[in-house]
């Protein structure tokens, strides 16, 4: 359809090679709509997601060499239960995984320790880990359960009180005050999960890591469009480099 089609130029427009997606004649392809306040806050979503079915085993079978190869997978919770625990079960070393929200993020409860990297917000910590968040230490047990769990990576984003992070080496906490003219928060989680990948293919620090992602959601927030062609890595680089990160009292 005219969306899927869309999609797949400007995917190519931005460098991305495109000859695995999966087209299908019979299904729409998935949307996602959200109503914004005059804040840039989401006040309410509906989406279409059924075409996520057509990513099965017997799909992932069939592309099993390209995924070995991959340097990364990054996955969500759109996909079923058995889909995910199939993924997790061949591929746990390299796997990046965005929650998406409170409700689907219940299918990776019981998979949790099996993911590279993961990034939940404060609601879908609280239910993957059962404990209740509710200022700086809270969070950081999360993280010490989520790594205990067996998560190599762990990030949790406390909305405007920052982010709290951790790996078996360190953990931290960052905040930076939120940019006052926000045009959008959509879109502010995939920035974030995407610089996170990109740090950790270059070998960046989980610190350092965590300011970079931080510095593309800041970004990503003052665009009125959920995705911003223009972003670079060097001007993500650049300002979180300018950021005053405070540490979370």
């Amino acid at each position: 359809d005219a969306y899927g089609q869309e999609i797949i130029a400007t995917t190519q427009t931005a460098g991305v090679d495109t000859q695995y997606v999966q087209v299908s004649d019979s299904h729409s392809t998935s949307v996602y709509l959200a109503v914004i306040n005059a804040n840039g806050e989401m006040e309410a979503a509906v989406s279409d997601m059924r075409i996520t079915e057509l990513i099965n085993k017997e799909w992932l079978q069939k592309h099993e060499k390209i995924l070995k190869q991959a340097s990364c997978i990054i996955v969500d919770t759109n996909l079923s239960q058995d889909v995910l625990a199939h993924i997790t079960s061949c591929y746990a070393d390299k796997l990046y995984l965005d929650t998406v929200s409170t409700t689907k993020a219940k299918k990776v409860k019981d998979l949790i320790g099996q993911f590279h990297t993961i990034k939940p917000n404060r609601k879908e910590a609280e239910i993957l880990s059962g404990l209740q968040i509710d200022n700086k230490e809270s969070a950081l047990n999360a993280v010490s359960h989520f790594i205990t769990k067996g998560a190599k990576n762990v990030f949790i984003s406390l909305g405007r009180q920052g982010i709290v992070y951790g790996n078996s080496e360190e953990t931290g906490a960052l905040r930076v005050d939120s940019p006052k003219n926000i045009l959008n928060t959509t879109g502010a989680g995939d920035a974030f999960l995407a610089t996170l990948v990109h740090g950790f293919l270059n070998n960046r620090s989980i610190a350092q890591s965590a300011k970079e992602a931080y510095a593309a959601s800041l970004i990503i927030l003052q665009s009125e469009d959920t995705s911003n062609n223009t972003i670079t890595i060097r001007q993500i680089e650049s300002l979180a480099k300018e950021l005053n990160y405070e540490q979370i009292p």
